[in-house]
Protein backbone atom coordinates (compact mmCIF):
# COMPACT_ATOMS: atom_id res chain seq x y z
CA UNK A 1 0.00 0.00 0.00
CA UNK A 2 1.52 3.62 -0.84
CA UNK A 3 0.07 6.68 0.68
CA UNK A 4 -1.20 9.10 -1.80
CA UNK A 5 -0.69 13.16 -1.19
CA UNK A 6 -3.99 13.66 0.40
CA UNK A 7 -3.13 11.57 3.14
CA UNK A 8 0.13 13.02 3.36
CA UNK A 9 -1.22 16.11 3.56
CA UNK A 10 -3.68 15.56 6.24
CA UNK A 11 -1.18 13.91 8.12
CA UNK A 12 0.72 16.84 8.11
CA UNK A 13 -1.92 19.49 8.72
CA UNK A 14 -2.92 16.51 11.59
CA UNK A 15 0.69 16.90 13.48
CA UNK A 16 0.67 20.72 13.16
CA UNK A 17 -2.44 21.28 14.28
CA UNK A 18 -1.31 18.97 17.66
CA UNK A 19 1.65 21.06 17.84
CA UNK A 20 0.25 24.24 18.04
CA UNK A 21 -2.45 23.05 20.25
CA UNK A 22 0.29 21.63 22.78
CA UNK A 23 2.41 24.71 22.44
CA UNK A 24 -0.46 27.22 23.31
CA UNK A 25 -1.70 24.21 26.15
CA UNK A 26 1.77 24.60 27.55
CA UNK A 27 1.64 28.45 27.57
CA UNK A 28 -1.79 28.69 28.84
CA UNK A 29 -0.52 26.74 31.77
CA UNK A 30 3.27 27.02 32.56
CA UNK A 31 5.04 30.43 33.02
CA UNK A 32 8.04 30.21 30.80
CA UNK A 33 9.98 32.31 33.25
CA UNK A 34 9.22 29.84 36.17
CA UNK A 35 9.64 27.03 33.63
CA UNK A 36 11.53 24.28 34.10
CA UNK A 37 14.16 22.52 31.52
CA UNK A 38 11.67 19.73 30.42
CA UNK A 39 8.38 22.36 29.87
CA UNK A 40 10.81 24.22 28.11
CA UNK A 41 12.07 21.98 26.11
CA UNK A 42 8.47 20.48 24.74
CA UNK A 43 7.22 24.52 24.87
CA UNK A 44 10.18 24.33 21.70
CA UNK A 45 9.51 21.53 20.22
CA UNK A 46 6.40 21.56 19.42
CA UNK A 47 6.84 25.40 18.36
CA UNK A 48 9.27 23.90 15.74
CA UNK A 49 6.85 20.87 14.87
CA UNK A 50 4.41 23.23 14.48
CA UNK A 51 6.02 26.06 12.37
CA UNK A 52 7.49 23.07 10.41
CA UNK A 53 4.09 21.66 9.37
CA UNK A 54 3.02 25.51 8.63
CA UNK A 55 5.75 26.48 6.39
CA UNK A 56 6.04 23.45 4.73
CA UNK A 57 2.20 23.72 4.13
CA UNK A 58 2.59 26.74 3.27
CA UNK A 59 5.55 26.39 0.51
CA UNK A 60 3.73 23.33 -0.90
CA UNK A 61 0.40 24.94 -1.30
CA UNK A 62 2.16 28.11 -3.10
CA UNK A 63 4.22 26.15 -5.21
CA UNK A 64 1.41 23.89 -6.44
CA UNK A 65 -0.27 26.87 -7.31
CA UNK A 66 2.27 28.53 -8.95
CA UNK A 67 3.15 25.37 -11.37
CA UNK A 68 0.01 22.88 -12.00
CA UNK A 69 2.70 19.98 -12.30
CA UNK A 70 0.87 16.49 -11.66
CA UNK A 71 3.99 14.65 -10.02
CA UNK A 72 3.32 17.10 -6.48
CA UNK A 73 5.43 14.88 -4.51
CA UNK A 74 8.50 16.98 -5.67
CA UNK A 75 6.83 20.45 -4.22
CA UNK A 76 6.27 18.22 -1.01
CA UNK A 77 9.86 17.41 -0.57
CA UNK A 78 11.17 20.25 -1.36
CA UNK A 79 8.32 22.29 0.60
CA UNK A 80 9.24 20.35 3.41
CA UNK A 81 13.24 20.57 3.60
CA UNK A 82 12.43 24.76 3.29
CA UNK A 83 9.93 24.80 6.05
CA UNK A 84 12.36 22.68 8.50
CA UNK A 85 15.03 24.73 7.72
CA UNK A 86 12.58 27.89 8.45
CA UNK A 87 11.29 26.36 11.61
CA UNK A 88 14.78 25.89 13.03
CA UNK A 89 15.93 29.09 12.20
CA UNK A 90 12.99 30.71 13.95
CA UNK A 91 12.83 28.00 17.29
CA UNK A 92 16.55 28.16 17.29
CA UNK A 93 16.58 32.78 17.46
CA UNK A 94 14.16 32.34 19.96
CA UNK A 95 16.12 29.84 21.97
CA UNK A 96 18.83 32.08 21.80
CA UNK A 97 16.72 34.80 22.75
CA UNK A 98 15.74 33.28 25.59
CA UNK A 99 18.58 31.89 27.00
CA UNK A 100 22.10 33.12 25.64
CA UNK A 101 21.46 36.54 26.97
CA UNK A 102 23.14 39.97 25.22
CA UNK A 103 24.96 37.99 22.83
CA UNK A 104 21.65 36.03 20.95
CA UNK A 105 21.60 38.07 18.27
CA UNK A 106 25.51 36.58 16.99
CA UNK A 107 24.28 33.35 17.83
CA UNK A 108 21.30 34.01 15.49
CA UNK A 109 23.63 35.72 12.91
CA UNK A 110 26.05 32.14 13.09
CA UNK A 111 22.53 30.18 12.84
CA UNK A 112 21.41 31.87 9.75
CA UNK A 113 24.43 31.08 7.88
CA UNK A 114 24.68 27.61 8.61
CA UNK A 115 21.36 26.84 7.70
CA UNK A 116 21.46 28.89 4.29
CA UNK A 117 24.83 26.87 3.64
CA UNK A 118 22.98 23.76 3.90
CA UNK A 119 20.38 24.84 2.11
CA UNK A 120 22.51 25.73 -0.46
CA UNK A 121 24.43 22.88 -0.02
CA UNK A 122 20.75 21.14 -0.54
CA UNK A 123 20.79 22.91 -4.03
CA UNK A 124 23.60 22.00 -5.03
CA UNK A 125 23.27 18.49 -4.73
CA UNK A 126 19.76 18.58 -6.20
CA UNK A 127 21.52 19.89 -9.68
Amino acid sequence: MYMTLKIYISGIVFTTALAFTAFFIIIGFFSPENADLLIMLLLFLSLFIGLMGFFSLSGFFIRKRKTPVYHSFKFLGISFRQGTLFSLLLTGTLFLRAYAGNYWWWGGLVLLLLISGAEMHFLRNQE
